[in-house]
């Protein structure tokens, strides 16, 4: 009868030993998961540990060379390469960086012809209250900076005349907004450097005289 005792005694000492063997293993499966999913996460939350997550999320930063642009007035080539499905390709961007934006002229190639343009809207993040676009949009213009085409498809942004009215100004000469006549005089303003410059008119010797601004 002990005998008997005993022998159940052990072996639900073995059951209860294996079903905590099994427990524990479940339980550290269980926590194991539990871990790589966290890891997962902190990857996802820190793109920087994952160079695949991320990569393309920035807009550009300007316009340069090899930039894709697409024409937005009713010239005749203008249309045909777009309805070909050829956007128009930057070669030369006429800045000093070689990086341009609202306003600046670029050369391209459209269909093994090479044309110049104005950008009149760009993708890339802009200072406040000026807008961006969803494309890269340019207007294409002669030599002598006449629009090739008569209308343009897409709305323009209202600093794009403030910003042509200054850079169409011939050599040697200043822009309205740096020269202002006064009387046999010009006044020339150099806002960067907050001086006041007084050219005198006829029979000017010398250099001219520099005044520290107030402003």
């Amino acid at each position: 009868m002990s005998h008997t005792r005993n022998l159940q005694v052990s072996i639900a000492k073995n059951t209860w030993i294996k079903m905590l063997e099994l427990l524990s293993r479940g339980l550290q499966r269980n926590f194991q998961q539990i871990r790589s999913f966290q890891t997962a996460v902190a990857v996802l939350a820190q793109p920087q540990h994952n160079p695949s997550v991320g990569k393309h999320h920035h807009p550009p930063s300007a316009i340069h060379k090899l930039t894709r642009l697409r024409c937005v007035d009713n010239s005749a080539i203008g249309k045909q390469a777009m309805a070909e499905g050829k956007p128009l390709k930057v070669i030369h961007v006429y800045t000093k960086t070689g990086k341009g934006g609202i306003g600046d002229k670029v050369l391209m190639t459209i269909k093994g012809e090479m044309k110049k343009g104005i950008i009149v809207g760009v993708k890339m993040n802009q200072k406040t209250f000026l807008p961006k676009t969803d494309t890269n949009n340019v207007v294409l213009v002669d030599d002598n900076g006449t629009p090739l085409g008569t209308r343009i498809h897409v709305p323009i942004p209202m600093v794009l005349r403030s910003i042509l009215k200054n850079k169409s100004v011939g050599k040697g000469q200043l822009s309205p907004d740096c020269q202002t006549n006064f009387g046999n005089k010009s006044l020339i303003r150099f806002p960067q450097l907050r001086i006041l410059q007084f050219v005198s008119g006829k029979g000017a010797t010398g250099l001219p005289t520099l005044f520290r601004s107030r402003m």
